[in-house]
């Protein structure tokens, strides 16, 4: 579910400091004329092959363009692997279970368009509540 944020706009330091006490943060900045986003408590999966990758959803994909990276998403999962991440015939062979990536599964979040819009995701009406007063608490102060 997506909804524009109410009680006025709010930028993404200050999103930052309101949600500072999350167990986990993850922010993606698209810069000037991109979409940013802003995710918190993610569930995260530690990623050591191919074989730990989530199975995805045939069909989640939206197949719409938007210039500027990173471009607009509505929710699913951010994969991120490191460089020696094992694919290919020799991945076979790895010995260690180092963990060489993870993912995030993209539950809640904050999204700012490229005019500066906020909207705000949840998988249903209670998440987005909840996500609204954790948002119009105080700031917290953080560390630079």
């Amino acid at each position: 579910m997506r909804r524009r944020l109410p009680g006025g706009p709010i930028d993404p330091p200050t999103a930052l400091a309101r949600l500072a006490d999350a167990a986990t943060l993850l922010l993606l900045d698209g810069g000037p004329g991109g979409w940013s986003y802003l995710a918190w408590d993610c569930p995260v999966q530690d990623l050591r092959s191919l074989a730990d990758l989530p199975q995805i959803e045939r069909g989640t994909a939206r197949g719409r363009t938007v210039p500027g990276w990173p471009a607009q998403i509505d929710g699913g999962a951010l994969i991120q692997l490191d460089y020696e991440f094992p694919v290919g015939p020799w991945a076979l062979y790895r010995e260690d279970a180092a963990v060489r990536g993870r993912c995030w599964q993209l539950e809640r979040f904050l999204a700012w368009d490229p005019q500066g819009r906020c909207w705000l995701h949840g998988p249903d009406d209670a998440a987005l509540v909840a996500a609204v007063a954790r948002l119009q608490r105080p700031a917290a102060a953080v560390r630079p």
